[in-house]
């Protein structure tokens, strides 16, 4: 292979090297709109939910309670609600540090196609994208603790 067939055999691969990294970028954007929607749906679901059916539940019945163990399982309800917000929040900034991650190797994969020695880090935005997305998580995983918990107190409360 001459050395000109070498030169457009790279062209062609850096340029789809290109395509493939604008594609991930626009992935990781499409993912964190569908996290979004998911993590929101599910979480406040269960603790907005609680807490809508266990309002009914008092207003609709006459069944002695117990208003303290009432008021915590409303704090539990509320906190993993603002949790499951937050959760959202991280994940949606996890895809957004992903995508300009992504952004930012198709910035390089360019520049290297071009012959110019221009350097564009992604690593820092990956990072950032894992701590998020890893922050996320737990903040999912403890408003589901937490919609737990306001159960059983909220069970001690009207029994």
């Amino acid at each position: 292979m001459s050395g000109a067939h070498r030169r457009i055999a790279a062209s062609d691969w850096f340029g789809d090297e290109v395509g493939r990294r604008r594609d991930e970028a626009n992935t990781h954007l499409r993912f964190s709109h569908e996290f979004a929607q998911s993590g929101l749906k599910g979480l406040f679901l269960a603790n907005g939910g609680a807490m809508v059916s266990l309002l009914t539940f008092i207003g609709n019945t006459n069944v002695s309670n117990n208003p303290r163990a009432l008021f915590w399982a409303f704090v539990w309800f509320s906190t993993g609600l603002a949790l499951a917000l937050a959760s959202y929040v991280a994940g949606f900034l996890a895809q957004s540090f992903h995508m300009n991650a992504a952004f930012n190797q198709s910035k390089q994969a360019e520049s290297d196609l071009a012959g110019v020695s221009q350097s564009f880090d992604s690593s820092s935005y990956e990072r950032k994208g894992e701590r998020a997305a890893i922050l996320g998580l737990v903040l999912a995983v403890v408003s589901l603790v937490l919609f737990v918990v306001g159960s059983f107190v909220a069970l001690i409360g009207i029994t």
